[in-house]
């Protein structure tokens, strides 16, 4: 028997790494003979590189950087061999500044940008890089400065890469970037499909949240504009519609025209990261989680991306949540085989606050279940149903 446990955190109550330490305990306690593998997942936000550092064994680098206020910290990051994966938040992210320092027009992603050089200057030739819960809307101006491009005004003088100072932008040299990054491949771990303009873009959509009042947000929306303008003379058009650009405050922008990245699912880069199809052969059966399955995991969350390789390779896939929606049985088309609740008739608090016990006592359900099945002749999960209908 082979057992892939595989959970994202279970947000507010267990990271993935401790979930899916329960779960695999769950599955010992019925199956101490199994070859039980635990990944914790993430789908390029908070936890991506905790996750991929506890899986592949890659090295944990500290980085002297700047905040998003530009006071200086240290910040985590992965390498393994000539790969480094890391999460923007890490440096420009909106845990980084205390709501009352929040000052949109002069907050910028030059930490992203200096964690970017960071890993380059360590040979490091492909990056992976998590946008999501930025404290910015520079539309990856300061990251691109820190990479050595210059943004110039209608006198060829430097600006500071600051929001504040779009509209004054009247030429840039990237020269030196391009220089930096002429061998290096940069991945962008998104879902968000934002464009970088307009009603559903970075400023309209996620600024509020970054404490940008209505004047800021028009003076943002038209300075993104010309910024637009100006960096798609120098780079590619059209770069500002494509999906993710809008995300992280723009920073999918900058990392498309200064960094020529490309734009993938989080969940799918990273289970390619842990090189989570390999693993996946020759097992019998898979566990997910988060803390919340609903019809938006469909969209690209870490359930729906093991769920689609699971179903690919004919192995069953169960996921454990502490709460469901009525459309989250949209994934039991999409490869799961069953969605399974902590709660039960318990409250969503309960569930939260006992998150552990919680989810042993189900995990352990689901497997003595699954072992009675077995030992019947059947399929591991051939009605496999939720204690929250019980």
């Amino acid at each position: 028997m082979k057992i892939i446990i595989a959970p994202d955190s279970f947000k507010g109550s267990l990271c993935a790494a401790d979930a899916a330490g329960i779960i695999a305990r769950a599955a010992a306690e019925v199956w101490p003979d199994a070859e039980i593998l635990t990944l914790p997942l993430a789908d390029g936000g908070e936890g991506t590189v905790d996750c991929i550092l506890s899986a592949t064994g890659a090295r944990r680098i500290h980085a002297r950087l700047h905040d998003p206020l530009g006071r200086r910290i240290t910040a985590d990051y992965g390498i393994r061999g000539n790969t480094a994966v890391m999460e923007m938040a890490a440096a420009s992210g909106l845990m980084r500044v205390s709501p009352h320092d929040r000052d949109i027009l002069r907050s910028n992603t030059y930490g992203t940008g200096e964690m970017l050089q960071d890993a380059v200057l360590r040979d490091c030739r492909n990056i992976f890089i998590g946008i999501g819960g930025s404290a910015t809307n520079d539309g990856g101006m300061g990251m691109a400065a820190a990479l050595g491009v210059r943004f110039l005004d209608s006198h060829r003088q430097v600006l500071p890469p600051f929001p504040s100072n779009f509209r004054k932008i009247a030429f840039l040299d990237k020269t030196a970037c391009d220089e930096l990054l002429k061998n290096v491949t940069v991945t962008v771990l998104c879902d968000v499909t934002s464009p970088l303009l307009g009603p559903d873009g970075a400023t309209m959509v996620f600024s509020a949240q970054k404490n940008a009042s209505p004047a800021e947000q028009l003076l943002l929306e038209e300075g993104l504009t010309h910024y637009a303008d100006i960096v798609e003379r120098y780079t590619e058009t059209g770069l500002h519609e494509i999906p993710g650009s809008g995300a992280a405050g723009g920073l999918g922008f900058g990392l498309l025209a200064f960094c020529h990245a490309e734009i993938r699912s989080g969940i799918d880069a990273v289970l390619d990261l842990l090189e989570f199809d390999r693993r996946l052969a020759g097992a019998d059966l898979v566990v997910t989680g988060e803390g919340r399955i609903d019809g938006q995991t469909a969209g690209g969350k870490a359930c729906q991306g093991v769920a689609r390789r699971c179903r690919a390779a004919g192995v069953p896939c169960v996921a454990v949540c502490g709460d469901r929606t009525p459309d989250a049985d949209l994934l039991l088309s999409r490869g799961l085989t069953e969605i399974v609740t902590l709660r039960g008739s318990r409250s969503i608090e309960d569930a939260i606050k006992n998150a552990a016990p919680l989810l042993r006592e189900t995990a352990t359900d689901v497997f003595r279940r699954a072992e009675q099945n077995r030992l019947a002749g059947l399929t591991l999960f051939p009605t496999i149903s939720d204690p929250a209908e019980q």
